[in-house]
């Protein structure tokens, strides 16, 4: 028995060593819990630095199938314009979210764009139409200028042109003003022309609308396609006649080919717009290639009918199976969404 006031002595012992194992599995629940303070509190501002986007645009989480548009990288030099709406539709295909259309649409910068993006200060970016507008201003100098309907009277017909060339060439120009009316197409492809056939008979008998113009002309191209081929033709004869091949079979004018096959789809989508509209809106995006003009040939559809798709006559441009193909191809591959009703 110990004498009072006085204690046992308690024997010093080593703290247990703790297994590797039970270490590292409190190190991973550490750090869940840090992951789970910054989806409630936002990451610390350090570990932002750099990025331009807010903590809202950062918060929602990437669907588990979200693929990045297959659409070409934008360098900051080609037009901003065509390359947003190529996004823009891909974007609603896919169905991305405000925020995740942020996220997704820097994916496709490079160079120029990429070193500008890089270097917007931090939240710059709350949303997709801030993105859109800093991005179209910042590029604003590589946008292709919106022509006006001053720019079709700078359209001419050249020297020894025929008219259906230059009909063609004059079509072209007013699809990229769609703003352009019928008396004013009229005027500039009037005052666009050579003193020739047609122009006398403009001048005798003026018309108004560009419809009525496109066919009275296509009576002229005919005349002129006819002499054409009768001059052609008078030629050969003479080099047959020169080189004295009486049983030399003619040539077979090698431009005389059948038009291009035109698929038939069973069903189109049914759109809320005329398909001149829907074309329209597609046209100098790269997504819908011009097919050949009709040839002079047997085949070649006898019509005043202007198809402003084939740029030529034959068949009007609503009536166009080839561009409905096209057009169908198109909504099927997740473009022109917009128009579908």
């Amino acid at each position: 028995m110990l004498p009072a006031g006085r204690r046992r002595d308690t024997p010093q012992t080593e703290p247990p060593e703790v297994p590797p194992q039970w270490l590292a599995r409190l190190e991973h629940l550490q750090k869940g819990l840090q992951d789970v303070k910054y989806q409630i509190e936002g990451a610390p501002k350090d570990e932002r630095q750099g990025i331009p986007f807010t903590d809202t645009v950062m918060a929602d989480e990437l669907p588990l199938n979200c693929r990045t548009p297959a659409i070409a990288e934008y360098d900051g030099i080609t037009n901003p314009m065509e390359h947003l709406s190529r996004f823009e539709n891909a974007a609603l295909l896919h169905r991305y979210t405000n925020r995740i259309k942020c996220r997704v649409f820097v994916t496709k910068f490079a160079k120029a764009a990429q070193q500008w993006f890089n270097q917007l200060s931090v939240g710059a970016i709350g949303n997709f139409q801030e993105f859109r507008s800093l991005f179209l201003h910042q590029f604003a100098s590589s946008r292709k200028l919106r022509k006006t309907e001053l720019s079709l009277f700078a359209v001419r017909q050249k020297d020894d042109e025929p008219l259906k060339e230059y009909l063609q060439r004059f079509n072209a120009a007013a699809l990229e003003v769609p703003t352009a009316i019928q008396e004013v197409k009229a005027s500039a492809f009037s005052q666009g022309l050579l003193d020739g056939d047609f122009f006398k008979s403009l001048a005798k008998k003026s018309v108004v609308k560009f419809d009525a113009l496109l066919a009275r002309a296509a009576k002229y191209i005919n005349m002129e396609e006819a002499q054409a081929a009768k001059k052609e033709t008078r030629g050969e004869k003479r080099k047959e006649i020169k080189e004295k091949t009486p049983s030399k079979k003619p040539r077979v004018d090698l431009r005389e080919r059948k038009p291009p096959f035109q698929r038939v789809n069973a069903v189109y989508t049914p759109l809320t717009v005329p398909i001149t509209q829907a074309f329209m809106a597609v046209e100098g995006k790269g997504l819908i290639a011009r097919p050949k003009s009709w040839r002079d040939t047997p085949q070649r559809p006898k019509s005043d009918k202007f198809c402003h798709f084939h740029n030529d006559y034959g068949h009007s441009t609503e009536e166009c199976r080839h561009l409905k193909n096209e057009i169908e191809r198109l909504i099927q591959n997740g473009y022109l969404q917009e128009y579908v009703c």
